[in-house]
């Protein structure tokens, strides 16, 4: 058992949440992306050795996969065709220059088609990264490339590979996603504003490629992965059907012309790639919860704030939490922890705390806890503001109704695509879910939870059971946490009060 006592931790230790659904593997597509290819690694992660990545090819020849084009993933899109089995997609980000001297060489003498994204901006030798400088092909080698049945080029937009301020406090996030703050002004980029920047420089990247190349480009790969549907748009507009991620899992016809992506990294061993290939690590993941409110940060200064913070994120790195759920709203529900307009702010710091929980800790999975009590869930507007000022990746819902969920799903969906809901409690209809937590009380009667859990059971969606105790000492919980064993089920813990924080902490285990 994990012993801690934080002010605004719980714990919850899970395993295999997000994996997603089986489907026929007919449909299934597998995209690999790479970045640099050179002759000695050294300190970046993202370029992998030549031996290294001629392995791996050797490895899909050998082994049967299909190395497809954009234009034919095109016509199986429009139904003109079927997907191939094992059918793979080899994309490589960024353009540089090891794409023409060393990956289209190699990639010939095995017949294999791939795809390039260009930053167009880069091309033209604007604001180009330091380390990127000097090892970036520009339009002249890519025109000499162009021309290849085997090489396609698409957009990875024009200046959008870089960073923006997000918050008054100053962190920088990626600029396609984030609506940027003026400290001069002290408020946030307006939608509108937003929107204009995106499509202006979509726009400025396709007119480069045709200037340039004579092409206009069939997909984009957004920069760092990250996207939401105001891009998507602009992007479609502009004829760039195909949107290049970097989500997790395989991809099946119903969800294109969005492509998931595995990223080929530099300690990549050949073990690990074959393990890429099955979705292994994706399957076989553990989700370590920790769940924080913030009202902790109300009325502190800023020095006082990143005090609290810091604090929070040593605890939560040190109970090895990979998945974290956070409160938008005061305790009450009457105040937000991001700026709106719709309600009273209680800090912004919101989308501080999660930028640092994604950038300090690498934690990619951030869900937001929306309870039935807070009014701010029946309020389109704060919807809006909250999932458009703050990076999460999906939803816990605790006592909210249908209509109100329905609502709530398709304003987040907009902001954040692919997101994951999950309930806690007994939800009418479970299938609208992707897990559920069941709180059970170990002071119920073993007909009772056993009841409960078997009905659960038979539930279409991942399911954890949460026992909650009345203290640590609590002499019920053995018996249930034996009875939940016997049942056959693996993802269970345990809740009990904090003797310190009066908070509860909950330990999910297999």
């Amino acid at each position: 058992m994990i012993k801690v006592s934080p002010k605004f931790v719980a714990i919850y230790i899970a395993a295999l949440l997000m994996l997603p659904c089986s489907q026929a593997l007919a449909e299934e597509l597998t995209v690999l992306v790479y970045h640099d290819i050179v002759a000695n690694p050294g300190d970046d992660a993202y370029a992998i050795s030549r031996s290294a990545f001629v392995e791996q090819m050797d490895y899909l020849e050998a082994n049967g996969y299909r190395p497809i084009s954009l234009q034919q993933l095109n016509r199986i899109y429009k139904k003109q065709e079927e997907m191939p089995k094992k059918a793979i997609l080899l994309t490589f980000d960024d353009g540089l220059t090891s794409y023409a001297k060393f990956v289209v060489p190699v990639l010939k003498t095995y017949g294999f088609p791939s795809v390039l994204s260009i930053v167009s901006g880069w091309a033209d030798n604007k604001d180009i990264p330091q380390e990127y400088r000097g090892k970036l092909l520009n339009w002249n080698d890519l025109r000499n490339i162009k021309n290849s049945e085997l090489v396609e080029l698409i957009s990875h937009t024009h200046e959008l590979h870089t960073n923006i301020r997000l918050n008054p406090q100053g962190n920088f996030a990626p600029a396609g996603v984030t609506r940027v703050y003026s400290p001069t002004m002290k408020q946030y980029e307006p939608e509108r504003v937003f929107r204009q920047r995106i499509a202006q420089d979509l726009k400025n990247s396709s007119e480069r490629f045709k200037k340039e190349l004579g092409i206009e480009p069939i997909g984009i790969a957004w920069p760092y992965g990250r996207y939401d549907n105001v891009m998507a748009v602009e992007a479609r507009l502009l004829g760039m059907q195909f949107q290049l991620t970097l989500d997790d899992g395989p991809n099946y016809y119903k969800n294109l012309p969005v492509l998931n992506r595995i990223m080929i990294m530099r300690d990549t061993g050949i073990n690990d790639f074959i393990s890429d290939l099955k979705y292994e690590p994706l399957r076989n993941r553990t989700h370590q919860f920790a769940e924080i409110t913030l009202d902790e940060f109300i009325g502190k200064n800023q020095e006082q704030s990143e005090n609290i913070l810091s604090e929070m994120l040593d605890k939560i790195e040190r109970l090895e939490a990979n998945t974290i759920i956070v409160s938008p709203v005061t305790k009450d529900g009457s105040k937000a922890f991001f700026p709106t307009s719709h309600m009273k702010t209680a800090a912004d710091i919101m989308n501080r705390i999660n930028h640092q929980l994604n950038n300090r800790l690498g934690i990619r999975h951030i869900f937001l806890r929306l309870s039935g009590n807070f009014e701010f869930t029946k309020d389109e507007s704060i919807l809006n503001d909250m999932s458009r000022l703050a990076w999460f990746n999906g939803v816990v819902f605790d006592g909210i109704d249908n209509e109100n969920m329905n609502t709530i799903r398709k304003v987040i969906e907009y902001y954040h695509p692919k997101s994951s809901f999950g309930f806690y409690g007994e939800p009418q209809k479970a299938s609208d879910y992707d897990f559920i937590i069941l709180p059970v009380n170990a002071s119920e009667s073993g007909d009772e939870i056993r009841d409960r859990i078997l009905k659960a059971t038979g539930l279409p969606t991942k399911l954890f059971v949460q026992v909650k105790g009345g203290d640590r000492d609590d002499s019920d919980l053995p018996r249930v946490l034996d009875m939940i064993k016997n049942l056959g089920i693996k993802h269970y813990g345990v809740a009990y009060k904090n003797d310190m924080a009066k908070e509860t902490l909950a330990v999910f285990g297999g």
